[in-house]
């Protein structure tokens, strides 16, 4: 048995798991390493094949709604993407630097082909006024893409919760600075936020799903913090944290 040795560390890898219908014996790793290179196996490690020994990579993503598709992020503002577990490869340009160490891509709960995708612009100084996050839309698996917010922290589609929520839907998490004046903000909208754009909440610290809820916390003026859920990304109730927890703005 022949052993396979990387020429760097690893740093990074993840298992795709089989969908349930799959029947197959078809065991996929997929590994990053400190060199910047990514290696594939289908055999649980036996065996390993280099993708693309041409280009460098810098992340793996899985689309955690479909286990097939996988995204390597590579240095020269490319992404390299898998949608039937690493047999085929194509790629697509980012409409924009990524951002370092911000997670790039989001995901659609039913439709693969869309995709959200965070980055930067007018970042070429790092102190320039001008630098801002920007978020795009593609449904075309990154063909087409079309700005949609800028000064964001974060952009999502949602789906899967209690009600179902038009599949065009995109809820955003605006950034608080100069130019949202200085409040984080939720906003919604059904059409790329062309003519409808909605705020839904102020003062937001974060949005995250669980299960089929969406849970964000916002702060109010004493630095109380309060929770807020939503069954359809639509409409918000209070919910509240305990009396004794605060938020400490010096560890934000």
């Amino acid at each position: 048995t022949s052993i396979f040795t990387f020429r760097g560390k690893v740093a990074d890898y993840i298992y795709l798991e089989k969908q349930q219908e799959d029947s197959s014996d078809d065991e996929t790793l997929i590994v990053l390493t400190d060199q910047r290179e990514v290696f594939l196996s289908n055999d649980q490690g036996s065996s390993w094949e280099e993708i693309g020994p041409e280009e460098e990579y810098s992340a793996i993503y899985l689309n955690k709604f479909n286990t097939d598709d996988v995204f390597l992020t590579g240095v020269n503002d490319k992404i390299v993407y898998s949608h039937d577990r690493g047999k085929s490869w194509k790629f697509f340009r980012t409409p924009a630097p990524p951002i370092p160490g911000v997670k790039p891509l989001y995901f659609h709960p039913k439709r693969p082909n869309y995709l959200i995708f965070i980055g930067q612009e007018g970042c070429e100084n790092q102190f320039s006024k001008a630098c801002r996050t920007v978020a795009f839309v593609s449904r075309s698996y990154g063909k087409r893409w079309l700005k949609i917010q800028e000064h964001v922290a974060s952009c999502q589609f949602i789906g899967g919760l209690q009600k179902v929520a038009d599949p065009n839907y995109i809820v955003c998490q605006k950034e608080a600075n100069e130019a949202t004046g200085f409040n984080s903000r939720l906003i919604g909208s059904q059409d790329d936020f062309k003519d409808d754009k909605h705020v839904m909440l102020e003062n937001v610290l974060g949005l995250v799903q669980v299960g089929d809820y969406l849970v964000c916390a916002t702060v109010l003026a004493n630095d109380e913090l309060r929770a807020h859920v939503s069954i359809d990304g639509y409409r918000w109730a209070d919910a509240l944290f305990p009396p004794n927890l605060h938020f400490v703005k010096q560890q934000a």
